[in-house]
């Protein structure tokens, strides 16, 4: 049996499924494979016939470094420089700064398919970062052009250009008011000029320009005062570090449920499992949830534009030590993501990010590489433990996913291998597929340090082990459906908050996140901060009642019918919600007349709708604050559009579009507070990052 892509997943099932159509066997084979009993019996049989038997990929499937490659870019990036096209320079500079010979990561271990040499050079990537960080000062980024000119520092830049270097740098630090480090600065690029290679007049006018700049810096430095030179470091330009805003905090965490405020709980109901409620009222815009993901990828499309760790939007990246395909922000994000995932990933990522598996099957993927064979068996042997206790002793399904101490970690593997996975309402053919992945996957991962990392040879790797983290790999293939989130980033247009895009980046699993249920009328909205999932109220919610997200699938956007076939299709449940219920219009068809609630009197009503009439006022005003896109304005229009949810909860009927609008003005507001940017249209009609 052969394949015509060996990266191809899809090409490999159909090659098998066509191979047990000609033998005859595919009733038989489905007949056995519905009696298995778990997800390890059944990568056991998907083993023991060997269907990957006869797959087979080169040692190394990565994009590796390329020194004759890199110094083409790079001359590519300074002819669009001369021509003043700074954005296609940053760029080409970019892939010249990935392509070029990088020194091996700290602690290394891998089989690197570059010759190492004691005189090799790294002259490219000093130039890449020294002529990127030219285009960043003349595009006024001088805190990334700073770090550009730190790292061509670090891999040897030639001495004779050092000056120009520093006197770059001095002028971004004079630029960003910070007079003591430029004046520093200056002043090593007049001690480096000793090197240059200038003509004696081009030297001469050179050193005058710099002692005018030392004159004024000096100026500049004896005119600050004693508090400012102390608070120097607390104060200066933000130029090392990962570039992503941190998120914003919860005021008082749950002692059981660290992730979550302390007023939310988590209740088990048969019918529904394990979901989340408040214990006291809350208002809308509140924050309940700030969850940092067990596991998170960032999907392949966004490699070049995002980085692999923060999921960040960035425009002066850092290469990996090994391979031309990700990026990073900043040191501290890439050495992050060798340490916890990319050491065991690297050499096989064009195999992992090209073989159509689907982006769940790549956070399976990543939630195995980040946790290590030894931990994923002591979490599953302790979970099957756990499982067989008696509710008398503390088991039971209520307690699924707590640890020792009783806590629902969401940094604990636990919560990720307890969600659902629905394998009961799954067909023979679903399963037998998922469990063909899953063995594809095993082989790639049996190419990778992973089961070195767990103490087996990786020539040789034992059936038991195999056994066991295919086993995983099938659980995750199908909880993963059921459980992920997206994380995901908003484009505004200059001016237009209406006409803003949001996108899908990447994909995480989130423990405490997943136990929320649906609703087609959610009261929570998720933004994400990073990889970060942020989860606020958008409506009123009083002591008692359940935590809703919203699965996709809307009231105001989606009729009913195609909602409730939708949700069955993949989360296997139907769907009970009020506007379920009671057939809601789409938002094209909602009332736009306020009629206060069923039961008012008919004084109150009176005073209810002259009420409504003064509100709306106010609330038009912060709508249109919000429409126009003056995000100056958000912080002023948030608590008026929040305090109009609130009046409407209390005192009009739903549905009606006015409650959609003031929710979608919230959620906007929220929104540009997390991962966003703001983009413009030059005059060449080019796209531009607003920092």
């Amino acid at each position: 049996m052969g394949t015509q892509n060996p990266y191809d997943f899809e090409t490999f099932y159909h090659a098998v499924c066509a191979d047990l159509q000609t033998k005859g066997e595919v009733h038989s084979m489905s007949k056995q494979f519905s009696l298995l009993g778990d997800d390890n019996e059944r990568i056991k049989f998907v083993l023991e016939k060997n269907f990957a038997g006869s797959v087979h990929w080169k040692d190394f499937n990565f994009s590796p470094k390329d020194r004759s490659e890199s110094q083409k870019l790079r001359n590519l990036g300074n002819q669009v420089y001369q021509k003043n096209r700074l954005s296609e320079a940053l760029e080409y500079y970019s892939q010249s700064i990935c392509l070029a010979p990088h020194p091996l990561p700290p602690n290394t271990y891998l089989n690197h398919p570059q010759d190492q040499e004691d005189t090799f050079s790294y002259e490219e990537l000093a130039l890449g970062y020294a002529n990127r960080s030219a285009v960043l000062f003349q595009m006024k980024e001088y805190e990334l052009c700073i770090r550009d000119i730190t790292r061509a520092f670090n891999y040897s830049y030639p001495n004779n250009l050092m000056y120009k270097l520093f006197e770059r740098k001095a002028r971004c630090q004079r630029a960003l008011k910070d007079y003591a480090r430029a004046l520093e600065s200056m002043k090593e690029a007049e001690m480096w000029m000793k090197y240059s290679t200038l003509s004696e007049t081009k030297t001469a006018g050179f050193k005058k320009d710099i002692s005018k700049q030392i004159e004024f810096l000096a100026e500049k430095v004896n005119a600050m005062t004693m508090e400012e030179i102390e608070n120097m470091d607390n104060f200066g330009p933000h130029v090392s570090g990962c570039l992503a805003k941190p998120p914003p905090k919860l005021t008082e965490n749950h002692s059981n449920v660290p992730c979550a405020r302390a007023d939310v709980k988590i209740r088990y109901h048969p019918d529904k499992g394990r979901y989340l409620v408040v214990e006291k009222d809350v208002g809308p815009g509140e924050i309940l949830l700030i969850e940092k993901p067990y596991s998170s990828i960032l999907l392949p499309e966004f490699y070049t534009t995002h980085c692999q760790t923060c999921y960040q939007r960035v425009s002066a990246p850092m290469p990996c030590w090994c391979c031309s395909k990700v990026r990073f922000c900043s040191d501290e994000c890439r050495l992050d993501a060798w340490e916890s995932f990319h050491k065991i990933e690297c050499q096989q990522l064009d195999l992992i990010s090209g073989a159509n598996l689907g982006k769940n099957a790549m956070l399976a993927f990543r939630i195995l590489t980040s946790s290590g064979k030894i931990y994923l068996e002591y979490v599953v042997n302790k979970v099957k433990e756990e499982l067989e206790k008696p509710e008398n002793e503390g088991g039971g399904p209520e307690k699924l996913g707590f640890n020792e101490e009783g806590v629902y970690d969401a940094a604990d593997y636990r919560t990720i291998y307890t969600l659902v996975g629905n394998t009961k309402q799954r067909g023979v053919g679903d399963l037998f597929k998922r469990g063909l992945m899953a063995a594809f996957m095993l082989k790639i991962l049996e190419l990778t340090p992973f089961f070195f990392n767990g103490g087996s040879d990786p020539r040789n790797v034992k059936v038991q082990d195999k056994i066991l983290v295919g086993g995983i790999l099938l659980t995750h293939l199908q909880n993963l459906p059921c459980n992920a989130h997206e994380i995901a980033e908003i484009e505004i247009p200059s001016g237009s908050v209406k006409d803003s895009v949001q996108s899908e980046i990447g994909a995480a699993a989130y423990g405490t996140l997943s136990l929320i249920n649906h609703s087609c009328d959610p009261n929570v909205v998720r933004h994400y901060h990073s990889s970060h999932a942020v989860v606020r109220t958008v409506r009123s919610l009083q002591a008692g009642d359940e935590i809703l997200d919203n699965y996709g699938y809307h009231y105001a956007v989606m009729a009913r019918e195609e909602r409730q076939r939708k949700l069955y299709n993949q989360y296997y449940f139907n769907c009970n919600c009020i506007p379920c219920n009671n057939s809601w219009a789409t938002y094209t068809s909602l009332s736009q007349a306020a009629v206060p609630l069923a039961g008012t009197q008919p004084e109150q009503a009176k005073q209810i709708i002259s009420e409504h009439h003064k509100a709306t006022k106010q609330y038009k005003k912060a709508f249109d604050y919000v429409l126009s896109g003056k995000f100056s304005m958000f912080s002023e229009a948030l608590p008026i559009l929040l305090e109009h949810l609130t009046f409407l909860d209390k005192n009009i009927t739903r549905p009606i579009r006015e409650y959609n609008d003031c929710q979608e003005a919230v959620k906007q507001c929220y929104s540009v507070e997390g991962n966003s940017y703001r983009t413009k249209v030059n005059s060449k009609k080019e796209k531009e990052m607003i920092v």
